[in-house]
């Protein structure tokens, strides 16, 4: 990554490996740009933005985070000034949650999936369902690639398993509810089965952001 000399002859480095930015992780020009326009709904500036300058990037292709909320930018330039402002979304692009089946025999679980920014989605209820798995097999609930905050309830309805085999296994009726943040720094969740327990784990390899300190000298991608 080759850095960029600022008018102010201070040189910086600006973000090309990924468009997800985390507010609180930019210096702090650019940060105070983007809580202006958070929580005043506008930021107006003569000429351009610092934030353009420091990502040395297309602004409006971003995709922010802030105090665990998501945002896209909008951008107007009319007569020699520059008005941020942003509108509130739930990115999507996660890979979703997963039940993951470690018994011999199929299993039908009831799931709901609920994402708690029932003030941005229209439908907050993602998943409300049964689901067959067979044995040593992984599903990927649908409706569930959501980034945010969401709740997740899961029961064993059915083992598909007779005779000696089922004195086994047991997990009729086990119930689990989970809470989490699918995020940035955050991995999504799978739900393992096992022949006498439910294990709700999370899965690494989240999305990546930039990360500065704030004067601006650049700290490195995370998760690296």
């Amino acid at each position: 990554m080759s850095s960029v000399m600022r008018s102010d002859n201070e040189s910086h480095y600006p973000c090309d490996h990924t468009s997800w930015i985390v507010v609180n992780g930019l210096p702090d020009q650019p940060k105070e740009e983007l809580t202006t326009a958070i929580m005043d709904g506008e930021y107006t500036t003569s000429g351009d933005l610092q934030l353009s300058d420091w990502l040395n990037r297309d602004v409006e292709s971003l995709l922010l985070t802030y105090e665990d909320r998501h945002y896209k930018p909008i951008i107007n330039r009319e007569n020699g000034m520059t008005r941020l402002q942003v509108t509130e979304i739930v990115p999507t692009g996660n890979k979703g949650v997963r039940v993951n089946n470690e018994l011999d025999y199929s299993v039908t679980v009831k799931a709901r999936v609920e994402h708690e920014y029932d003030d941005v989605l229209d439908e907050p209820v993602l998943f409300d369902g049964e689901v067959k798995v067979d044995g040593g097999r992984r599903v990927t609930l649908d409706n569930t690639d959501y980034y945010g905050r969401m709740q997740v309830e899961f029961e064993i309805k059915e083992v598909d398993v007779s005779g000696e085999e089922a004195s086994r296994i047991n997990l009729n009726q086990e119930y689990r509810e989970e809470t989490w943040d699918a995020d940035v720094g955050q991995g999504s969740k799978i739900l393992n089965i096992y022949p006498t327990r439910l294990s709700f784990d999370t899965i690494t390899g989240s999305q990546a952001y930039c990360r500065w300190t704030g004067n601006g000298r650049f700290s490195g991608i995370w998760p690296g």
